[in-house]
């Protein structure tokens, strides 16, 4: 697997699950601070004990929209430390997979699972968004870093095709888009590529290890949502299922 370094954006620092600190001693350097995950509460299938309920999830001074909707699913962002990665059927069951096994310091260590609601694109306010991070207190913030890939079920999705979407060629691409929201409510897009197909052999173009992203072109935020895009679309919007992953998500002091 290639590393995508066509991506229209250099990798840059960053952690979630160590949190550094920042000293009071003015004398001394700050350091940014690296979301930690480790004080999470996880179930015993190692998902997030809150999955399956209503409410957000707050991680230190941040919080990561999550809803439990009328249909019984979650959308937005899940916390997990799950090591398996085989393909399974169906693997709508296994949405909390990431094709990594764990997060980025190795199998089964924490990670987020986000999953994406594509009929949101009229929703004008962060806070409305299904995939969202804003601080808790609504301070502004300066995003430094985060590493994302793919969640397994949208990998072998595209590796293979299912029920739903046809397994990936020459040409096809799966998009994650990071908006940041500067305060003056303009907005900064920056489009990462979990898969891109430059031959008919999908496996040599889908994202299967950690990435880092560096997202200082972003700015001074008030928040940050994302979106996402794939080349396989039908009537009803997109068929690759709208997962991804991040960890370490980093922001200056």
């Amino acid at each position: 697997m290639k590393i995508f370094h066509y991506l229209p954006l250099t990798a840059a620092a960053l952690a979630l699950f160590s949190l550094a600190s920042c000293s009071d001693d003015n004398d001394e350097p700050k350091h940014d601070t690296v979301l930690n995950l480790s004080a999470i509460t996880f179930n015993s299938d190692d998902i997030w004990a809150g999955w399956d309920k209503p409410g957000n999830l707050v991680i230190g001074d941040f919080t990561f929209s999550h809803q439990w909707t009328e249909w019984n699913t979650s959308q937005g962002f899940v916390a997990a430390k799950i090591s398996d990665t085989s393909f399974h059927t169906p693997m709508y069951e296994y949405q909390f997979e990431v094709i990594t096994g764990g997060g980025v310091d190795g199998p089964g260590t924490p990670y987020l699972i986000a999953n994406w609601n594509s009929s949101e694109f009229s929703t004008p306010q962060i806070e409305d968004r299904c995939c969202s991070i804003v601080r808790t207190d609504g301070a502004n913030f300066t995003p430094e870093s985060v590493y994302v890939t793919n969640a397994a079920y949208p990998y072998y999705s595209m590796l293979q095709g299912d029920a739903y979407a046809s397994q990936f060629g020459l040409h096809d691409n799966f998009i994650l888009n990071i908006t940041g929201v500067r305060p003056d409510g303009t907005t900064v897009d920056l489009p990462v590529y979990l898969a891109n197909c430059t031959t008919e052999n999908a496996a040599e173009g889908i994202l299967n290890k950690w990435m880092r992203v560096d997202l200082s072109q972003l700015g001074t935020v008030k928040g940050i949502y994302f979106t996402m895009s794939s080349s396989d679309f039908g009537v009803f919007g997109m068929n690759t299922p709208a997962y991804f992953a991040l960890d370490k998500f980093t922001v200056k002091p």
